[in-house]
């Protein structure tokens, strides 16, 4: 999973230019982001119940997955679109000019940050904390495995509609949508219970899941097409620290109070830091676009 985090989206965004649609980018990854999250939610469900039969029997089924996602790779092809290829000689002048790439101005280092504070928080929230924070919502197994099928497959056609929507996606204000959301759902944790919780795991899930979907395709506009890979290799690397940092800390947290106070407190953190940098990016690309405008 670690090595394919910074290769699946560039390679599906230099294969969409090389035919010239890459334009299409952000509803095909919306679909995609579709089946990987009804397969998830698939895969939820049928898990507690694979575990009563047999605790290793989602293990086996799950190294078979992987298995089978090998084989499919070989039939991917990379996109010709770029005449320097890249060289074992010229790995680490290549990571350099990634890194340096993803901070190469103020537009592209404020979307890289928005990216890792999303990433890590949305990603923490839904993967780490989720299932232990329903537990302390007094929710069994079968109930748990439930409500996050039903919440990922709702998730995911809810982002699907949004992307798919003209007049939504090219609003201004679309790349608040994430943010806000976070926000949301996560202040209220420390003083919710069922079944008002729910509304919390549905914002979560939608964060979680619609973050490179909603932020990427503006990120892919502003990097260079030949270190893509490199460069959101790089940001990806950037945001699974941060997610790290953040499962560091709830350690300290959470012993002392609970998964509720520690998600309260992460929405606090967000609102006063990734709102006003969402913002911030929003206002950045209008003057942007205003001063493109002025000189066509």
């Amino acid at each position: 999973n670690s090595f394919c985090m910074g290769t699946s989206r560039p390679l599906l965004f230099e294969t969409l230019k090389a035919e010239g649609k890459e334009n299409l980018y952000p509803k095909i990854y919306s679909k995609s982001t579709i089946i990987f999250q009804i397969s998830a939610a698939i895969s939820i469900a049928s898990g507690g119940y694979l575990y009563q039969i047999s605790p290793s029997l989602p293990y086996y089924i799950s190294g078979i997955a992987s298995m089978f996602g090998l084989f499919t790779s070989f039939l991917f092809i990379e996109p010709k679109i770029d005449k320097n290829k890249f060289k074992i000689s010229e790995f680490i002048r290549t990571n350099k000019a990634g890194f340096a790439e993803i901070f190469k101005n103020s537009y592209i280092t404020k979307l890289t940050v928005l990216f890792t504070l999303t990433i890590g928080i949305g990603q923490a929230s839904q993967q780490f904390f989720a299932q232990p924070y329903m537990l302390e919502l007094g929710m069994n197994d079968i109930e748990r495995s439930w409500v996050a099928m039903i919440i990922k497959i709702a998730i995911a056609l809810i982002g699907a509609s949004i992307i798919h929507s003209k007049r939504i996606y090219e609003n201004k204000y679309f790349l608040l949508i994430v943010p806000i959301l976070l926000v949301v759902a996560l202040i209220p944790a420390k003083f919710t219970t069922l079944p008002v919780a729910y509304l919390i795991f549905i914002g979560i899930a939608f964060a979680s899941g619609n973050t490179k979907p909603f932020i990427s395709p503006e990120i892919n506009e502003n990097i260079r097409s030949e270190i893509r890979s490199t460069a959101l290799s790089a940001q990806n690397m950037i945001s699974t620290l941060f997610r790290a940092f953040i499962q560091w800390v709830s350690a300290y947290i959470i012993v002392k109070e609970s998964i509720g106070s520690f998600y309260t407190y992460l929405g606090i953190f967000s609102l006063i830091f990734m709102i006003p940098l969402a913002i911030n990016i929003v206002q950045h690309k209008h003057k942007i676009i205003k001063n493109e405008n002025f000189i066509t």
